[in-house]
């Protein structure tokens, strides 16, 4: 579960927790755009590896705190019950020498 001492409302006064599914580069950069801008109050990543995510998580957590007060951890799935915004951009990663189009096959 989720630990988080403190939930605070976005620039636009609202709470806003966005879930961002996967642990990668195109996630984790979503992650630290979405926490940069301040436009959430806490971003949650999920993914099947647990070390990456975590690791994610942290980074990017300890990078904002300069620029926005958005709080980030790694959860479940189950964490991501309340959020305004899910984004799903896990998948398959592509093999040395396979076209996007035999990714999708």
């Amino acid at each position: 579960m989720l630990r988080r001492p403190y939930i605070f409302e976005n620039k636009t006064g609202v709470i806003v927790k966005v879930g961002i599914i996967g642990a990668s580069m195109v996630e984790s950069a979503a992650g630290y755009a979405i926490a940069l801008m301040g436009h959430a109050s806490l971003i949650v990543l999920v993914d099947l590896n647990k070390a990456l995510v975590d690791a994610q998580a942290e980074d990017i957590a300890h990078a904002v705190p300069f620029a926005s007060a958005t709080q980030v951890c790694a959860g479940t799935y189950d964490d991501l019950e309340d959020a305004r915004i899910v984004i799903l951009a896990a998948g398959a990663s592509q093999k040395q020498g396979e076209t996007r189009l035999q990714l999708l096959s």
